[in-house]
């Protein structure tokens, strides 16, 4: 009796072993998944991104050359600026890739909030960027842009502390490609 016990318990480890290594395995023929959408629906569309580690075309280069960084809008002071180049990341567990190049610059100003979310959307439509959003308050807070080397720019502008009555109030301004 005990013998015929081992004899059936090593037939199903087996068994049990044989379907782990053809599932693992899979019979080599291949199906498509059944797709809800159309063929070219809800693709993402990559913007053309230069090499980051390429010398002739530096996305961060793009952005610190751009002229809508170059004079704060009237009343402000610059309290801090963060420069974050293009790089690639080693892919671990599905996180990781190209990553784009940013520009961040807070600062404070005395102005009104419309004065300087008016002053940002004139230079920046004067240096090329198209307005994209406005706020509630009708005010442009975020711009496109496509640069001469293809990659694409985003720029937008955030009031830190909205619920201050009075000034100096907050902001940071950033570039991305």
């Amino acid at each position: 009796m005990l013998v015929d016990s081992i004899r059936a318990l090593r037939a199903a480890s087996t068994l049990v072993a044989g379907c782990i290594v053809l599932a693992g395995c899979g019979s080599g023929l291949s199906t498509q998944p059944a797709r809800s959408d159309p063929p070219g629906q809800n693709m993402t569309l990559r913007s053309k991104r230069p090499d980051p580690s390429s010398t002739e075309a530096h996305p961060l280069a793009n952005l610190l050359g751009d002229p809508v960084f170059a004079v704060l809008p009237p009343g402000s002071t610059k309290t801090g600026e963060q420069k974050d180049p293009a790089h690639n990341d080693p892919v671990i567990f599905g996180s990781g890739g190209t990553h784009g190049a940013a520009y961040e610059i807070d600062f404070t100003s005395t102005a009104p909030a419309s004065d300087v979310y008016a002053d940002l959307d004139r230079r920046a439509r004067a240096a090329g960027w198209d307005a994209v959003y406005k706020d509630r308050d009708g005010r442009v807070y975020q711009w496109v842009k496509a640069y001469p080397d293809g990659s694409k720019g985003d720029l937008a502008i955030e009031r830190l502390n909205p619920e201050k009555a009075a000034p100096p109030y907050r902001y940071v301004m950033t570039g991305s490609i």
